[in-house]
């Protein structure tokens, strides 16, 4: 999105930042598509170029082509986390510590068993 805002403000415009906002707000509330439609408007009205929508052109495809997927609203309600900090933290804990060991080298069938099974116990499924 930062990339897009290019397309229609300068990067030291306080002004993208409240655009920036603005869209990320529709798209937390489940209007994903709904950003795609202002975002090229927006463009469509000020008349720019391929070259010069090209950054919003990608924002709006890629917000498109994960639409399906894009159920903010739904996973804010529930509560579940939505910062990638904490699905990284999660994944530091069975991957990283095991896998990354200096010297290591892992067959991708290896790899799946070991990960399988730190999850099972970090998971409390299976004692250790």
């Amino acid at each position: 999105m930062w990339a897009a805002s290019r397309c229609f403000l300068t990067a030291t415009d306080p002004a993208a930042e409240t655009w920036i906002g603005a869209k990320a707000a529709r798209i937390l509330a489940g209007g994903a598509l709904g950003a795609v439609a202002d975002i090229r408007t927006q463009a469509d009205r000020l008349g720019l170029s391929a070259d010069q929508r090209a950054a919003a052109d990608g924002a709006c495809r890629y917000l498109e082509n994960s639409a399906a997927h894009l159920h903010y609203d739904e996973a804010l309600e529930a509560g579940w986390p939505m910062a990638s900090g904490v699905v990284e933290g999660a994944a530091r804990h069975p991957v990283a510590d095991r896998l990354d060991i200096t010297g290591s080298r892992w067959s991708v069938p290896g790899a799946e068993a070991v990960l399988t099974r730190r999850a099972l116990i970090s998971n409390g499924d299976q004692e250790p």
